[in-house]
């Protein structure tokens, strides 16, 4: 692996920066890198506060960088484009990529660095993709008709499609703690619920018009973006909804001060959503109070947790230093 050079990004003009931010509890912002990225596309963190960055740039650009909680930062490989990352319970990365036509693998690097082929199965598109509590791989992609599929590979390596229907989404997916797959369709507003044994049925008909994002709390809960009126106002903004275990369907937050571009729930049920418009993270209590948690964001790209309860951003700007998190 190679170290970058943080010198390199004064004389490129041209030039993006990633900042990567940590906010721990109290909202003290720390930020973590100092370096020259391109466009950051995805963010993962391992249980030992390794951050990872896939950075992709007009097709051109493109490379996986890993920061430690020391931040050094060093490129991992510059031969993917990355469009999501997770990782496993044993700290390998794995990364959907495509080509210049849209053909897709998966790939695996260990905490050692070793990269290999994980997939590769002429999946089209892949984007999101995710662990479930069993342990196997799914990945959302293209069938030939654009159609979103889900695929799945077990730890073994065995490729197979876990959903096949006439499904658009444009979102994430998530898993409840029985390992049952929940996904969005954004054209007849319904979410999907798909059992650990594949199993296909319709959870809800929400009647809204779903924007694509998905997250589950720890008791069941479903919370979607979506778009809805404003308040008080004209026209649409992109809010949320809540859909309980009993699927009772209401509105959670309808807040022009939220444009979610990404959504990640905490250990105590708290939403958080990066709203790229307004370049602020917002924070949404379990009973719907909607508060500014943070401001002053360049571009917000994607948010993650880790195993502490800090809270990383990605956006681009210039890099501070980087420090270890800690809660306070």
């Amino acid at each position: 692996m190679k170290q970058l050079n943080p010198k390199y990004a004064s004389v490129t003009l041209a030039s993006l920066f990633l900042s990567l931010a940590f906010i721990v509890k109290a909202q003290t912002v720390t930020t973590v890198a100092t370096c020259q990225l391109p466009t950051p596309s995805s963010l993962a963190i391992d249980t030992a506060g390794n951050v990872y960055v896939g950075n992709l740039y007009d097709g051109s650009e493109y490379n996986i960088v890993k920061i430690t909680k020391n931040g050094v930062v060093t490129t991992i490989t510059d031969s993917i484009q990355p469009s999501a990352m997770t990782i496993d319970k044993l700290g390998n990365l794995y990364v959907s990529n495509n080509d210049i036509n849209g053909i897709g693998t998966i790939t695996k690097i260990t905490k050692a660095g070793v990269i290999s082929t994980y997939a590769n199965s002429g999946m089209k598109s892949p984007s999101y993709l995710a662990f479930g509590t069993a342990g196997n791989l799914y990945v959302s992609n293209l069938d030939k008709s654009r159609n979103t599929i889900i695929s799945k590979i077990t730890p073994k390596g065995k490729i197979s499609t876990f959903l096949s229907s006439n499904l658009n989404n444009s979102g994430s997916f998530a898993f409840d703690a029985m390992d049952n797959l929940y996904i969005t369709n954004v054209v007849d507003s319904t979410i999907q619920k798909i059992t650990n044994t594949g199993n296909v049925s319709t959870y809800v008909n929400t009647g809204l018009a779903l924007d694509g994002l998905i997250a589950i709390d720890t008791i069941g809960n479903l919370y979607v973006s979506c778009n809805l009126p404003i308040i008080n106002g004209y026209g649409y903004t992109i809010g949320i909804s809540k859909i309980t275990p009993n699927k009772e369907i209401s509105t959670f937050v309808n807040s022009s001060a939220t444009l979610p571009y990404d959504m990640k729930i905490d250990g105590l049920g708290n939403i958080y959503t990066a709203n790229g418009k307004y370049n602020s993270i917002s924070k949404i209590s379990s009973n719907g109070v909607v508060s500014n948690f943070y401001s002053s964001f360049d571009e917000i790209e994607s948010i993650a947790f880790d195993k502490y309860g800090n809270l990383f951003v990605a956006n681009l700007t210039t890099i501070q230093s980087p420090k270890s998190p800690k809660l306070v």
